[in-house]
C-alpha cells in the first residue's frame, strides 16, 4: 500500500515538475522575442512545443519568430493551423497574409485576408506606403 502511494506521489510531482517547466519555457520564449532575442526565443519556443505540441500560443509564437527570421514556409505553415482558431485566428490571418507577401504570393495574401474585421487594424500595415 505504501508503495502504491508513493508511485502516485511520484507521478503527480513528475506531472507538475513538466507542466510548471512549460510555463517557464513559454515565459522565457515570449520575453525573449520581446526583447527581440530570436536565437534564446527559439530555443525555448522548441523546448516549449516538445512538452505541449498541440499548444497554439506556442504555435502563435513559433510562427512570429518564424517570420521575424524569414523563415516564411514554417510561418505559413504555423499561421495556416491557426487560422480557425477563436483566440488566434484574426491574428494569424494577418501574419499570415505578411508571410505570404514576404514571399511574393499577393493573391494568397489577398485571399487570407478576406473581409476582415481585424484587430488594430493590423491589416493596414500590410498595404505598402506612398512614396
Amino acid at each position: 500500500m505504501k508503495m502504491v502511494n508513493a508511485s502516485i506521489l511520484l507521478a503527480i510531482l513528475c506531472i507538475s515538475g513538466c507542466s510548471g517547466e512549460t510555463v517557464s519555457e513559454r515565459h522565457e520564449a515570449r520575453a525573449a522575442l520581446a526583447s527581440g532575442n530570436l536565437e534564446a526565443a527559439g530555443l525555448h519556443l522548441k523546448n516549449a512545443l516538445k512538452a505541449e505540441p498541440q499548444d497554439p500560443e506556442l504555435h502563435f509564437l513559433n510562427g512570429k519568430l518564424a517570420l521575424e527570421t524569414g523563415n516564411y514556409d514554417l510561418a505559413k505553415s504555423e499561421f495556416q493551423r491557426l487560422t480557425g482558431d477563436p483566440g488566434y485566428g484574426k491574428d494569424a490571418r494577418v501574419l499570415l497574409a505578411q508571410a505570404f507577401l514576404a514571399t511574393g504570393n499577393a493573391q494568397f495574401a489577398l485571399q487570407t485576408l478576406g473581409a476582415g474585421p481585424y484587430p488594430s487594424g493590423q491589416a493596414y500595415r500590410l498595404l505598402p506606403m506612398p512614396v
